[in-house]
């Protein structure tokens, strides 16, 4: 995801669904660095808070980075539905 602002934006929510064959959705990295990582069962997920501490999930002005999600199981190639809230005001999202 990229941040065409002026403004440093930081991930303060995260909404996933995800095919349950995927199985645990296991941690989110960001920039390849774990941000979360409390393991979640079943689909969705809803994420405000149980962040993995000192891990930064800010994206700075004109700046990019991957988020990754991470299964217990090989990734399905499509059903999910993605929702992010960006410094607690802003939501973006999308789906595949």
């Amino acid at each position: 995801m990229g941040n065409q602002g002026s403004a440093t934006i930081t991930i303060t929510a995260i909404h996933l669904d995800w095919p349950s064959s995927n199985d645990d959705l296991e941690k989110i990295e960001l920039r390849d660095t774990t941000i979360w990582d409390n393991v979640d069962h079943s689909p969705p997920t809803d994420i405000s808070s149980g962040w993995r501490s000192g891990a930064s999930r800010s994206i700075g002005p004109g700046e990019s980075a991957r988020i990754d999600f991470r299964f217990n199981r090989d990734a399905s190639g499509g059903g999910y539905s993605l929702s992010l809230t960006l410094n607690g005001v802003c939501s973006v999202g999308g789906g595949q």
